[in-house]
């Protein structure tokens, strides 16, 4: 018997174990990277105030760049708050 064959089978458990460990956290990165940003607990609506608020930017936008006009903003504006108020949150 060879006095070194007791080292190699140290090496492959150490390399084996170091592959799993490597594997199964590729595989919750992998999980995770879907999971990054999706707001679980809001459904994308138009009563969520960050979507509000972006809507609200979009027009600021718009009306900054001569887009619309300026009286044509407030009802746009109106018709944004009145599409936000349709969908009650549960």
């Amino acid at each position: 018997m060879n006095g070194t064959s007791g080292y190699q089978f140290w090496g492959m458990r150490v390399l084996l174990i170091v592959g799993t460990a490597a594997f199964w956290a590729l595989i919750s990165l992998a999980v995770r990277a879907l999971y990054i940003g999706r707001d679980t607990r809001n459904p994308p609506t138009t009563d969520n105030p960050r979507i509000a608020s972006q809507t609200q930017i979009r027009l600021q936008d718009l009306l900054a760049r001569g887009a619309i006009a300026a009286e044509e903003y407030p009802d746009r504006r109106a018709q944004n708050d009145t599409v936000a108020d349709r969908h009650p949150t549960p």
